[in-house]
């Protein structure tokens, strides 16, 4: 029987077909992968960073294209292949690094999202079904945190409570990479502050460069520190003038107030 050489090794003559039984299994030779897991499974919240993780690790084993769905080689490689059922071994091979790589993405899913495998064959299509799905919950998030920003109030909190509230949102933001400026920022912070601010809001609004989120947090924390030692001095003057006024509190000498009582 005539043979043909090919890249894939030596393939029979299509003269002499083969029967799906006389074909020799082709054993798919098995790729060194190091695939560790993240150190935090993939939920709602973590997307960005659970997808920077993956995709460093597929770029260090040369993988990215198992989640891209590229070079993907045919199963057969020609007809005569395909009657006999002779799978091209370089399908194969690929098959077996795909499961390897399915599964290793399967086990870095939290509970909740392992769902989201069902009806997925390929690596490709669970990578495509999960950046899909936490693309839309990361802008549901990110609408989310905004709207926070926008009725967040200074109300009882000292400006050092405001301005730690305003970062933990600002922060939440940059972590699912949808940051705001410095300048919504400072719209932000400016917005929620009480009314006996409004002298330090319309100096800032008036100025033609804004300030730092540093610097107008410590020009606040000053303002903060005068508003209340003037509160206190008032107070104070106040609690004299009581004093002054009140008829119980004369400076009349004791032992007078002793002998009249005798």
């Amino acid at each position: 029987m005539a043979a043909t050489t090919t890249n894939f090794g030596t393939l029979p003559s299509s003269s002499t077909p083969l029967s799906p039984s006389a074909a020799s299994p082709i054993k798919a030779i098995s790729s060194p992968l190091v695939l560790p897991l993240p150190s935090m499974k993939l939920n709602e919240k973590n997307y960005l960073v659970w997808r920077h993780f993956m995709i460093a690790t597929l770029t260090s084993n040369k993988a990215n294209r198992f989640i891209l769905g590229t070079k993907i080689p045919h199963q057969f490689i020609n007809d005569n292949d395909r009657l006999i059922n002779r799978i091209n071994p370089a399908f194969l091979s690929r098959e077996e690094v795909d499961q390897s790589i399915f599964s290793w993405i399967l086990n870095s899913l939290s509970e909740s999202l392992q769902r989201r495998g069902v009806g997925c064959v390929h690596s490709w299509q669970l990578w495509e079904e999960l950046d899909s799905y936490c693309d839309s919950q990361t802008k549901a998030r990110s609408r989310q945190l905004r709207s926070q920003l926008r009725s967040i109030s200074q109300g009882s909190n000292s400006i050092s409570e405001y301005f730690t509230k305003i970062k933990s949102l600002v922060d939440a933001l940059i972590f699912i990479s949808t940051p705001i400026t410095n300048s919504e920022h400072i719209d932000f912070i400016l917005e929620g502050l009480n009314e006996e601010y409004q002298p330090v809001i319309t100096l800032i609004e008036s100025q033609q460069d804004l300030p730092t989120i540093h610097n107008l947090e410590s020009f606040l924390l000053t303002f903060e520190a005068r508003m209340e030692k003037g509160k206190h001095k008032a107070l104070s003057d106040a609690l004299s003038v009581n004093l002054v006024s009140d008829p119980s509190f004369s400076s009349t000498p004791r032992s007078s107030a002793i002998r009249s009582k005798n």
